[in-house]
């Protein structure tokens, strides 16, 4: 059955432009990134989360951080030699009793470590269905909505666009890219849409696709769907192919690499792109967030990065209530894992990454909170998954602005049945 689906129709607010990586420091061992003193948690994945996470601890201990003490990020510092194992071991033997980043694979690597440990990981960039059903013990939480929900929306996509056939395509072995074209072909059908071939291509090969490109455009579709990241090689060998529907991407196309390397814009110019990485327009914690990253870093923040915003302004609120309802100024992870919930969902005095004190404080004198983050207004079910007002941002190419253009957001509402 469907959820209400919403639409708001927004001003075009620009190009989704090529923002340089951030500058990082060389490595550091984890031991000398602990602080003591501080309430320490670590960073579960890389990437997009490396500057957001400390970002969002700074304005936790600007209004007195957690517990009367400093809330600390212990990152994974970018080397070639990361091994995501190793160094969850690392931090859990150093004392880490909570986690927030990572994508869904990083949910299925960690969820040995912190099952068995009892530390809880938020995770910041994971979407993939197959999150909701890991035998977590209940440890595993996202802040990005499960595909399960995006499916509707990017089907929706293309039957406004006029698509009555779709072939589709995404990296094998890639929990996420499967599950997303599974959900979105179910969607599809249910709109009376047909899916012409889903094509598994090996996620080493980045040369070479005729093979893949005569499955995907063979049959005169209306539109192809790819569910995939590193999708602008396949993109720059299949132009020319003679095709008059439209592209369907997920968020794989809004990343760094895909624009500045785009060979022929034409070919893509009927390209629509979806997104849950972006927080709601119109919301007073978004407008919060985006003022005081732009006012710090320069520039706008990128896709996901309000996720992992959101993940540590609730982790505060979790662990300050762990701390007041357990009697201690070090909760323990099982401790903040029976708080996350009784912070993020109702009942509970609203409050949000602006109001980050305010919600400390009540929390202090034993008013209980419900967060509505910078993403939106969303709680926790009984898998870790978020219900509520699930945000997906529509883009569309530019072939005059030369790259992605936010059009629409869509609002799937989705109720919280359980706890």
């Amino acid at each position: 059955m469907f959820k209400q689906i919403c639409f708001f129709s927004l001003i075009v607010i620009g190009l989704y432009g090529c923002q340089g990586e951030n500058d990082v420091p060389e490595p550091r061992p984890v031991q000398e990134q602990f602080v003591e003193g501080a309430y320490n948690i670590g960073m579960a994945g890389r990437g997009i989360d490396y500057d957001i996470l400390p970002f969002a601890a700074k304005q936790i201990n600007n209004v007195g951080g957690i517990l009367n003490r400093q809330l600390n990020v212990v990152r994974v510092e970018h080397s070639h030699g990361y091994d995501r194992m190793q160094i969850t071991q690392e931090m859990l033997d150093i004392g880490i009793q909570m986690f927030v980043g990572g994508s869904s694979a990083t949910g299925h690597q960690m969820l040995p470590l912190v099952s068995t440990n009892k530390t809880p990981l938020i995770l910041g960039a994971s979407t993939s269905p197959s999150v909701t059903t890991l035998a977590d013990n209940d440890y595993v939480f996202r802040i990005p909505p499960s595909d399960v929900f995006v499916g509707q929306a990017l089907a929706q996509s293309a039957i406004d666009a006029g698509a009555q056939t779709c072939t589709m395509i995404y990296h094998a072995g890639d929990s996420w890219g499967k599950g997303l074209t599974t959900e979105f072909q179910k969607s599809f059908e249910v709109l009376g849409g047909k899916i012409l071939i889903n094509v598994a291509i090996p996620e080493e090969k980045t040369t070479g696709f005729a093979t893949e490109i005569d499955l995907l455009y063979s049959q005169y579709p209306d539109c192809v769907f790819y569910a995939m990241y590193n999708v602008v090689n396949i993109i720059n060998e299949a132009a020319g192919t003679p095709f008059n529907g439209i592209h369907l991407y997920s968020e794989g196309v809004l990343d760094y690499t895909f624009i500045p390397n785009l060979t022929n814009y034409t070919f893509v110019e009927n390209s629509i792109a979806i997104s849950p990485g972006y927080g709601r327009s119109d919301s007073v914690e978004l407008i919060y967030f985006t003022d005081t990253y732009r006012n710090h870093y320069g520039f706008e923040p990128g896709n996901y990065e309000v996720m992992g915003y959101d993940a540590i302004m609730v982790a505060a609120l979790a662990i300050e209530h762990a701390g007041l309802v357990n009697n201690t100024d070090n909760p323990t992870g099982e401790m903040i894992r029976d708080s996350l919930r009784h912070v993020m969902n109702p009942p509970g005095e609203i409050v949000g990454p602006s109001s980050i004190g305010t919600g400390l404080q009540y929390i202090r004198n034993g008013i209980d909170v419900d967060f509505t983050g910078a993403y939106s207004a969303t709680d926790w079910d009984s898998n870790g998954d978020v219900v509520g007002e699930l945000v997906y941002t529509v883009f569309r190419f530019s072939t005059e602005e030369g790259g992605f253009v936010q059009e629409r957001q869509t609002i799937v509402n989705v109720p919280l049945t359980d706890k």
